[in-house]
């Protein structure tokens, strides 16, 4: 490699630390939102995320990430080409392994369109990290912006029961100290007033399952195919809890089914 070559790597490596850490691209808006939704998260934030991650890449994902991070910053106000920017580096950070900083820039985005759509892909990101993260501060930060996007999402859209399920199964993922069930009352008060809502059901007969209550699973199973015969879900599910039950018969009959 030529001198030139060496002096173009340093000036774009000086280049990237400086838009880092000296410019603000954040129009006053953006900057005030993302304000607000940082409230109460003191254990770490994205730009933490980032420089924490960035420790562990290689040489050429580290120089991706630069590279894809120049390119944003010089996507000024261009809403159109920002957006893209930042999807591209949400699906990069995605595919390195870090749903968190994935989903910051998702949140970016519904910042800067804001729509329910928007705003949910944001959440289940988040809920992506909270699935696959173990560490404290990581999970606290995933958890509060997925509150706050799912929270938005139902603002903009109210009547999709979706987005109030996805809100309800972060807090039965992360539960709060001082209301330990708050996620699975809000699961059951959805449950009360959408009786026939097939993800809800699902989503109360895994947690049965996880809790080992096998006549509560294969009871709200066995609803789901009530409602929707062909429901594989629920006919996978109900065969391991025919099984964990030791009812060998009927778990075989979906075991099969589901095999098919």
């Amino acid at each position: 490699m030529g001198n030139k070559q060496y002096l173009a790597i340093t000036l774009s490596c000086i280049a990237v630390v400086v838009l880092y850490f000296c410019f603000d691209t954040s129009p006053p808006k953006m900057k005030s939102l993302e304000k607000s939704r940082l409230e109460g998260i003191e254990s770490t934030g994205v730009s933490n995320l980032i420089a924490d991650a960035m420790k562990h890449l290689d040489r050429s994902q580290s120089s991706l990430v630069e590279a894809m991070q120049m390119n944003l910053s010089a996507t000024g106000q261009d809403t159109i080409q920002k957006i893209q920017a930042l999807r591209d580096l949400s699906n990069t950070w995605l595919s390195l392994g870090y749903p968190a900083i994935s989903g910051s820039y998702l949140d970016n985005i519904a910042s800067l369109k804001p729509s329910a759509l928007s705003w949910s892909d944001a959440g289940k990101m988040f809920q992506i990290c909270l699935q696959n993260t173990e560490e404290e501060k990581v999970r606290q930060y995933c958890f509060e912006r997925n509150s706050k996007a799912f929270e938005n999402a139902i603002s903009l859209d109210p009547e999709n029961i979706d987005y109030r399920l996805n809100l309800a199964m972060g807090y039965v993922a992360m539960p709060p100290k001082d209301n330990p069930m708050k996620g699975i009352l809000m699961l059951r008060e959805l449950n009360t007033s959408h009786p026939n809502n097939i993800n809800v059901l699902l989503q109360l007969g895994k947690l049965a399952m996880n809790t080992n209550q096998w006549d509560k699973a294969t009871q709200r199973f066995e609803q789901v195919l009530d409602i929707d015969s062909e429901n594989m879900i629920a006919t996978c599910l109900l065969g391991e809890t025919y099984s964990k039950m030791g009812l060998a018969e009927k778990a075989e009959a979906y075991i099969l089914k589901c095999n098919k």
